[in-house]
């Protein structure tokens, strides 16, 4: 039986470093998220994210119009892939920190020059496996081709970050955030490692809670009045793209692209006229270090005036170590057979 042993381990090497996302501070998932691990698969990994324009990394749904933000985050995430009533699942949780520092120039009679750091808002997800992979063995994983896959995702988006009601910016929304997406995989072609090649798509609509505590500005008279605002906000749509393909066994790359559309706000009711339409491209890299170890670079850049929404550019770095704790004691009694 050892050398079903050995042949059990091989593919796992290729998906562990799979799962984890940025979530919505990047305003999408990233590629190859949803691509699908077997059982008892665990990832635990460390994002760095540069996020510069007209909205702040931590509150990517709101850009601002004559604002230049200045956003450093970094995150802590946990990810697990299991079975759950007969499909494959997958469930994250991430811990963004950082800072953000923000500038105006379009508020007039003043201008504001504002930072915060700490503690952001929990994030979490969790996909149900619809079409394409069913809850498996660790053998039977060994023998399965991922071909076509749909999703049903739940992000959730909680206020428990640091929020202070009265400062203008801040690292915490203080407000709950729901997304529901379908996010779509499908190979082309041979799926060898080192010959594969993917198309994703993850539509989504984005609902939020208001926050009842916006620091906001108004002019009366010529003279600017600080007081707090109710901010509430329509849906946002939401398509991302990716289309991936191996350069190596251990090399892969993507070209991504992303749509954000709607999401107008109120402010004490008042409909503020600034419904997005936003479009953005990206680039993915990504390095296998080790059969368990992974490393990633994304950059993106939104190509929309600010007026029409999201205006930034984003530089994210990640670092992946992920293992399975069935497919780690095969490998050591197989070792030890030798």
């Amino acid at each position: 039986m050892q050398p079903m042993k050995i042949r059990i381990l091989a593919p796992i090497a290729f998906v562990l470093l799979f799962g984890l996302s940025p979530s919505a501070f990047a305003q999408g998932e990233g590629a190859r998220t949803y691509w699908k691990a077997p059982a008892n698969t665990h990832a635990a990994g460390t994002f760095l994210m540069f996020v510069d324009g007209n909205a702040s990394g931590f509150n990517p749904a709101l850009p601002v119009s004559g604002a230049a933000f200045a956003s450093r985050i970094y995150m802590l995430n946990y990810a697990a892939f299991f079975n759950f009533l007969g499909r494959r699942n997958q469930a994250s949780v991430t811990q963004p920190f950082g800072t953000v520092a923000a500038t105006t120039t379009g508020l007039q009679p003043i201008s504001l020059d504002v930072a915060a750091k700490g503690r952001a808002d929990l994030a979490a997800w969790w996909a149900f496996n619809l079409i394409g992979a069913p809850a498996q063995t660790l053998q039977e994983y060994s023998q399965w081709e991922q071909r076509t896959l749909l999703d049903a995702q739940v992000f959730v988006n909680a206020p428990f970050g640091e929020y202070d009601e009265e400062t203008f910016l801040n690292v915490g929304t203080n407000r709950w955030t729901v997304r529901f997406g379908l996010p779509f995989v499908q190979s082309i072609g041979d799926f060898t490692p080192g010959r594969r090649t993917t198309f994703e798509l993850v539509p989504s609509v984005t609902l939020f809670g208001d926050n009842d505590a916006l620091r906001g500005l108004t002019i009366e008279d010529g003279a600017p009045v600080f007081a707090s605002r109710n901010l509430s906000q329509d849906p946002l749509y939401k398509v991302e793209g990716h289309l991936t393909r191996d350069i190596t066994e251990d090399l892969w790359v993507s070209a991504d692209a992303l749509y954000v559309g709607g999401g107008e706000t109120s402010l004490d009711g008042v409909a503020q006229d600034n419904s997005q339409s936003s479009f953005g491209v990206g680039l993915t890299v990504a390095y296998k270090v080790s059969e368990k170890v992974e490393l990633r670079a994304l950059w993106g850049d939104y190509l929309t005036d600010e007026t029409d929404g999201i205006d930034t550019s984003m530089l994210w770095l990640r670092m992946t170590y992920a293992w399975n704790p069935t497919a780690d004691r095969l490998a050591k009694q197989a070792a030890a057979a030798r």
